[in-house]
Protein backbone atom coordinates (compact mmCIF):
# COMPACT_ATOMS: atom_id res chain seq x y z
CA UNK A 1 0.00 0.00 0.00
CA UNK A 2 1.49 3.20 -0.97
CA UNK A 3 0.91 6.52 0.86
CA UNK A 4 -1.78 8.08 -1.60
CA UNK A 5 -3.75 4.94 -0.42
CA UNK A 6 -3.32 5.12 2.73
CA UNK A 7 -4.58 8.23 2.98
CA UNK A 8 -7.51 7.48 1.53
CA UNK A 9 -8.27 4.75 3.80
CA UNK A 10 -7.37 6.99 6.58
CA UNK A 11 -10.06 8.99 5.53
CA UNK A 12 -12.60 6.24 5.02
CA UNK A 13 -11.64 4.99 8.68
CA UNK A 14 -12.34 8.97 9.60
CA UNK A 15 -8.85 9.36 10.57
CA UNK A 16 -8.18 12.26 9.56
CA UNK A 17 -5.92 13.84 11.83
CA UNK A 18 -3.49 10.96 11.08
CA UNK A 19 -4.02 11.23 7.44
CA UNK A 20 -2.97 15.12 7.55
CA UNK A 21 0.05 14.20 9.74
CA UNK A 22 1.53 11.53 8.73
CA UNK A 23 3.83 12.46 5.83
CA UNK A 24 5.58 15.33 8.47
CA UNK A 25 5.69 11.71 11.14
CA UNK A 26 7.47 9.90 8.31
CA UNK A 27 9.93 12.48 7.53
CA UNK A 28 10.49 13.00 11.61
CA UNK A 29 10.48 8.67 11.95
CA UNK A 30 12.95 8.58 9.11
CA UNK A 31 15.46 11.93 10.55
CA UNK A 32 15.65 10.69 14.14
CA UNK A 33 15.23 6.78 15.39
CA UNK A 34 11.94 6.04 16.77
CA UNK A 35 10.66 3.05 17.88
CA UNK A 36 7.15 1.67 16.12
CA UNK A 37 5.51 2.24 19.26
CA UNK A 38 6.13 5.79 19.30
CA UNK A 39 5.54 6.58 15.88
CA UNK A 40 2.18 5.15 16.30
CA UNK A 41 2.22 6.71 19.54
CA UNK A 42 2.72 10.37 17.95
CA UNK A 43 -0.36 9.43 15.07
CA UNK A 44 -2.49 8.28 17.71
CA UNK A 45 -1.94 11.68 19.92
CA UNK A 46 -2.54 13.67 16.42
CA UNK A 47 -5.63 12.52 16.14
CA UNK A 48 -6.83 12.82 19.62
CA UNK A 49 -5.60 16.41 19.49
CA UNK A 50 -7.37 17.18 16.56
CA UNK A 51 -10.64 16.00 17.57
CA UNK A 52 -10.49 17.66 20.69
CA UNK A 53 -9.89 20.63 19.30
CA UNK A 54 -12.82 20.37 16.25
CA UNK A 55 -15.52 19.39 19.72
CA UNK A 56 -14.13 22.58 21.24
CA UNK A 57 -14.72 24.20 17.70
CA UNK A 58 -18.65 22.93 17.31
CA UNK A 59 -19.22 23.41 21.05
CA UNK A 60 -18.17 27.51 20.44
CA UNK A 61 -19.96 27.88 17.18
CA UNK A 62 -23.37 25.83 18.98
CA UNK A 63 -23.25 28.31 21.91
CA UNK A 64 -23.53 31.41 19.69
CA UNK A 65 -21.45 33.59 22.33
CA UNK A 66 -21.95 37.28 21.10
CA UNK A 67 -18.93 38.91 22.46
CA UNK A 68 -17.11 42.10 20.67
CA UNK A 69 -14.55 43.39 22.60
CA UNK A 70 -14.63 46.94 24.45
CA UNK A 71 -12.65 49.53 24.09
CA UNK A 72 -12.01 50.81 27.82
CA UNK A 73 -10.04 53.84 27.88
CA UNK A 74 -10.45 54.75 31.99
CA UNK A 75 -11.60 53.15 35.25
CA UNK A 76 -14.33 55.89 34.16
CA UNK A 77 -15.61 53.78 31.63
CA UNK A 78 -16.14 50.65 34.53
CA UNK A 79 -17.70 53.35 36.58
CA UNK A 80 -20.63 54.26 33.89
CA UNK A 81 -21.09 50.56 33.25
CA UNK A 82 -21.51 49.80 36.84
CA UNK A 83 -23.73 52.88 37.58
CA UNK A 84 -25.91 52.21 34.10
CA UNK A 85 -26.41 48.70 35.78
CA UNK A 86 -27.53 49.85 39.24
CA UNK A 87 -29.90 52.32 36.89
CA UNK A 88 -31.55 49.24 35.07
CA UNK A 89 -31.87 47.33 38.44
CA UNK A 90 -34.47 50.36 39.43
CA UNK A 91 -32.95 52.45 42.59
CA UNK A 92 -30.42 55.40 41.52
CA UNK A 93 -27.12 56.07 42.42
CA UNK A 94 -27.10 58.52 45.06
CA UNK A 95 -27.66 57.15 48.26
CA UNK A 96 -30.31 59.30 49.70
CA UNK A 97 -32.23 57.79 46.91
CA UNK A 98 -31.44 54.62 47.71
CA UNK A 99 -32.56 54.90 51.25
CA UNK A 100 -36.03 56.04 50.55
CA UNK A 101 -36.10 52.98 48.06
CA UNK A 102 -34.91 50.46 51.05
CA UNK A 103 -35.74 51.79 54.44
CA UNK A 104 -35.40 49.09 56.51
CA UNK A 105 -31.45 48.29 55.33
CA UNK A 106 -28.50 49.61 57.02
CA UNK A 107 -26.69 51.98 55.09
CA UNK A 108 -22.57 51.82 56.06
CA UNK A 109 -20.90 55.26 55.70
Amino acid sequence: MNLIELNHSLRQLRLGGIAAVLETRLQQAQAEPMAPIDFLSCLVSDELTRRGDRLLERRRKQAQFRWTPEKRTSSRASSNTANRIKRMNGYSISSKSWRTAHPTEPIWN
